[in-house]
């Protein structure tokens, strides 16, 4: 269910960035609009998100650890001047996590949903060639489902006499820079697209447990999920 309303989000964030979009067009002139279809690679940062569990637990900290993905995007965007850009991509993708838990070693904690909203403002920064090279600044938000643990988790737990019940993540919000090369082909409007960004920020992780009848909170951590995303893509301009 939060999957389809998740979706829903996206197409209206999608549809109002559209119409606030079609203003900044008007502004601009002669600005034209881009498509891009991407492929992501999202390496996240390793060994930063520690686990402090609670005092019932009786065990030193864990570490949290986002594990690298692969996965599409799709991006829209408009010239609001003769050197200035917004776009505004759109990736909804799965995740692994990696529990380094105290005397279970490295374990597959889970694996989590998340839907990503990047807003970029890029300006040119020069020519490459037939190159045109942009810099710019990115504001991100992340949504995570709870992590869907898995049974050599719940085992692991069950070993130190807890039941694992839930593992919730908050949203949150990210920012960083990016790097764009954008290439044309051809003497068309078709260009290749490569991208090279990097997102500080990570959501709040709840452990949710019970011990016998008792509900609990098992520990608790603030990832860091500080992505470096590199891309390519082919786009279009109209």
């Amino acid at each position: 269910m939060r999957s389809l309303n998740r979706g829903g989000l996206l197409v209206v964030l999608l549809a109002l960035t559209a119409v606030l979009l079609s203003g900044t067009l008007t502004m601009a002139g002669d600005g034209p609009w881009t498509f891009e279809a991407r492929g992501v690679v999202i390496n996240p940062v390793k060994d930063d998100g520690t686990v402090t569990y609670a005092d019932v637990a009786n065990q030193d900290s864990a570490n949290v650890d986002f594990l690298r993905a692969i996965v599409p995007e799709l991006a829209f965007g408009v010239r609001v001047s003769d050197r200035a850009s917004l776009e505004l991509s759109a990736a909804m993708f799965n995740m692994d996590l990696e529990l380094d838990a105290p005397g279970a070693g490295e374990l597959d904690f889970g694996d989590t949903d998340v839907m990503l909203l990047q807003l970029s403002a890029l300006f040119d920064l020069g020519e490459w060639g037939n190159t045109t090279v942009r810099g710019g600044v990115v504001l991100a938000y992340a949504d995570f489902d709870d992590i869907d643990i898995t049974p050599a988790a719940e085992q692991a737990a069950l070993d130190s006499g807890f039941a694992l019940r839930r593992a919730p993540l908050d949203s949150t919000t990210l920012y960083g820079v990016v790097l764009r090369f954008d290439t044309p082909i051809g003497r068309g409007d078709w260009y290749f697209s490569s991208n090279l960004r990097y997102l500080l920020g990570g959501p709040d992780l709840e452990i949710e447990a019970r011990q016998g009848a008792s509900p609990l909170v098992l520990g608790t951590a603030s990832t860091d999920f500080d992505p470096l995303i590199v891309s390519f893509g082919f786009g279009y301009r109209y």
